[in-house]
């Protein structure tokens, strides 16, 4: 597990056994929290890549701006009851309020009893509409369904040949969503493709080389691979180098690793979630809550807006200044410049008035 505090540096614990659970809770548990003092547990789902990092840059930035103490934590791994047992922990030791993506249905009932002790919460990324909170993310199946539409359309109206899609987990059910938006989409606007998948591809860089690894050589001839997780295009980009495919690659999430994939050439698009407002917002949110005295949110859906990123389109969703390819890398390599990028909206813009943004939570997979 990973456990960091805002203001402080991260320190890797040990992994969370038994033992080394026990021992984190006696540590959380231990700080007493002054009654007057606003402190957010933010809990990501997992610690392994860069868009995490960013989403917990996002968190950070917002705790900062708006004065708060902010505990941020993630086991090492994807494990639901791992990281339910760090956010019950952090409930415990007394912190205002909550995020928390929902991995798993088993973690609806356990959160659903937070909100009802009268500590508010606010999900992010992975969602449940079946949990009593607002919830932070993209747009799913719309926004998948034209990310489909664009690969096809760049392999061409006439285009054949095998396209695989793949994603980090078949548990979870917002990668089923931007499964099958994705496949609706290539099948709409390439209909002679053979659209395979979709393929659990992991979501380790290690265990998503190797399935790609076997993916490509179980297919050779495909026209395209998909990744709908963060690793995926970094994978494909080394096994397209040193195999000499020639497929079109696209995938999930702007993070610097991918985008140096997108400027190689490597690979053609990257589709972004707003992973920084994923951050932000959540923290806001909460803080407002709080300070209005508000001990639950209504369940709604702010949709963190998406970019599909190649070298010629870097569009920026909401009022955020639009970004040349070249400037866009700049900002997803500068926490300070990420942090202006949006600052200037969520000061003075549209998302200054995030709360008109606000939809029917039903909204997130229309």
């Amino acid at each position: 597990m990973s456990l960091t505090h805002q203001g402080a540096s991260r320190r890797t614990l040990p992994h969370l056994l038994a033992a080394g659970l026990v021992a984190v809770t006696a540590s959380i548990c231990s700080a007493s929290l002054a009654d007057d003092k606003i402190v957010i547990g933010f809990v990501t789902h997992h610690h392994l890549d860069q868009f995490q990092e960013r989403i917990w840059q996002g968190a950070r930035t917002a705790a900062a701006d708006l004065g708060v103490e902010l505990k941020l934590a993630a086991p090492d791994n994807v494990d639901p009851e791992a990281q339910l047992a760090i956010v019950q922990s952090l409930v415990n030791s007394g912190v205002s309020g909550i995020a928390t993506p929902v991995t798993s249905e088993s973690l609806v009932a356990p959160l659903n009893a937070i909100v009802d002790s009268g500590t508010p919460v606010v999900t992010f990324l992975l969602n449940s509409p079946n949990v009593h909170a607002p919830f932070v993310g993209e747009r799913t199946f719309p926004t998948w369904k034209e990310f489909g539409k664009r690969v096809a359309t760049k392999l061409g109206a006439d285009a054949k040949g095998e396209v695989l899609v793949g994603y980090c987990s078949a548990d979870l059910e917002i990668l089923a969503h931007r499964a099958d938006g994705t496949i609706a989409g290539l099948r709409e606007a390439g209909p002679n493709l053979t659209v395979l998948g979709p393929f659990d591809v992991k979501l380790s860089a290690t265990e998503n080389y190797a399935a790609w690894e076997a993916l490509a050589l179980a297919h050779p001839n495909a026209v395209a691979m998909l990744d709908l997780c963060a690793p995926g295009i970094v994978s494909l980009s080394k096994l397209k180098t040193s195999g000499g495919y020639n497929w079109l690659i696209a995938g999930a999430d702007t993070t610097p690793e991918n985008l140096a994939a997108v400027q190689a050439g490597t690979a053609w698009m990257a589709e972004g979630q707003s992973e920084f407002l994923q951050g932000y917002m959540p923290v806001l949110m909460l803080i407002d809550a709080i300070r209005s005295g508000k001990k639950a949110l209504d369940p709604s859906f702010f949709d963190s807006g998406n970019q599909f990123v190649t070298l010629d389109n870097a569009d920026e969703p909401y009022d955020l200044d639009d970004v040349t390819f070249e400037e866009l890398l700049k900002i997803a390599n500068s926490p300070e410049l990420t942090a202006a990028h949006y600052k200037k909206s969520l000061t003075g813009g549209q998302l200054k008035d995030w709360k008109s943004l606000l939809q029917p939570i039903e909204n997130q997979n229309k």
